[in-house]
């Protein structure tokens, strides 16, 4: 199939871009170089709708998380979830684009807890200073299982 967007492939985190072959394994979205010859290919469209104030739970875990910004384009969403034992919050950044989730791409992330932090960290996400990382021990495939609408 054709790339609707840009993603990455999760073999070899190559970019696959806009109108390059792409190919669903399993769940995985290789590139052609990763994709085995043989592969059924099908079409995938990645894009979530959340909103501020929605709820959602990963396949992962049973963690629910709070949607606390969202981009104009939909593409980009910030969520937290309360961490009681430090008295902070857990964070982490949807990119639809991309179709993955993971924190951002700095060592020493700013902080995510007000949302005057959440609203400047959002801002700097759509002006790209910040991204969701590209490290692929941080990032994981956007594994939504549920969405409670606010």
């Amino acid at each position: 199939m054709k790339a609707t967007s840009t993603y990455e492939c999760h073999v070899c985190n190559h970019i696959v871009n806009m109108g390059d072959e792409i190919f669903l394994v399993g769940g995985d979205l290789r590139c052609v170089k990763c994709s085995p010859p043989t592969t059924a290919t099908q079409t995938v469209e990645v894009k979530v709708v959340i909103r501020v104030g929605d709820k959602v739970q990963f396949e992962e875990s049973k963690r629910w998380w709070t949607v606390r910004a969202v981009s104009d384009d939909g593409n980009l969403a910030i969520l937290t979830s309360p961490f009681n034992p430090q008295n902070t919050v857990l964070y982490t950044i949807i990119d639809n684009t991309r179709g993955v989730r993971g924190p951002d791409d700095r060592i020493f992330s700013s902080g995510y807890e007000s949302d005057d932090d959440v609203n400047e960290r959002m801002r700097e996400l759509v002006a790209g200073e910040i991204a969701v990382s590209r490290r692929t021990s941080k990032f994981v495939p956007l594994d939504i299982a549920n969405v409670v609408n606010a």
